[in-house]
């Protein structure tokens, strides 16, 4: 009798353990989506690694007037070294260049001809930046690096030939390279899954490095060459300011 009743009490409940079954299995579910594996794969923004670029501005403290002010571009790559730990911070281990452009001096020559110096500095640094709550639409970061700088001047000459073609010649004519190091930091605000813009501070510091006084160039009249020139000495201090986007993958 007690065996009939069973069954017909089964038989009366069919769903009673598919219900359970059902609910143990999205419980089961449940508790693996909040796994600290699975919420982490649910991060977007803290990748593995970006690749940014950026227009820069630099202001030279204490520097030679020619190079006091510097514009440029600039590129970086970093890795994300804890990206698998659950804790609300980026730790990126990174390679940055930066490009700077001080202008100069021309000077324009007989039978239509034109010289003209420019100054270029050429930035390699490794980095490191501490993003703070990567995955906030505006988040903070600190940076530190150190790396070189490397200093050219250039002179570009043009003129015309026997045939009266214009003709371009660039020589490198000096240059000089210095450590750098510095501190820095700003914001990153989110445009989309992969990109977001970097508005960016460093405060560069920089040995003595020599540059040319374009005061003290000499041309030659006649074939409109470099004669002669001075260098000096000058601090390498600058403020850089950076506008850029950060892709991630």
């Amino acid at each position: 009798m007690f065996l009939m009743f069973c069954q017909l009490h089964a038989q009366q409940n069919p769903t009673t353990i598919t219900g359970k079954i059902k609910g143990d299995s999205s419980a089961i579910s449940s508790r693996a989506v909040s796994s600290p594996t699975a919420y982490l794969d649910t991060i977007e923004d803290s990748k593995k690694m970006y690749i940014g670029a950026a227009l820069n501005y630099a202001h030279g403290i204490g520097t030679n007037e020619n190079i006091s002010n510097g514009v440029g571009f600039s590129f970086k790559l970093g890795f994300n070294t804890i990206k698998r730990l659950e804790l609300p911070i980026a730790l990126y281990v990174g390679l940055g260049f930066d490009y700077l452009y001080f202008g100069g001096k021309s000077s324009y020559l007989p039978n239509n001809s034109s010289i003209a110096i420019n100054s270029n500095a050429y930035g390699w640094y490794p980095y490191l930046d501490l993003d703070l709550f990567p995955d906030l639409p505006i988040s903070v970061f600190g940076n530190v690096y150190y790396g070189w700088r490397f200093y050219f001047t250039r002179q570009n000459l043009k003129y015309y030939d026997v045939s009266n073609t214009k003709q371009t010649k660039t020589d490198n004519i000096d240059g000089d390279v210095t450590s750098i190091y510095g501190w820095g930091g700003g914001i990153k605000i989110k445009v989309s899954k992969r990109i977001k813009w970097e508005l960016r501070y460093q405060r560069n510091y920089g040995k003595v490095a020599k540059i040319i006084n374009p005061e003290s160039i000499v041309f030659d009249n006649t074939t409109g060459n470099l004669k002669s020139y001075q260098n000096v000495n000058s601090d390498t201090d600058f403020d850089m300011f950076f506008m850029g986007l950060l892709l991630s993958f």
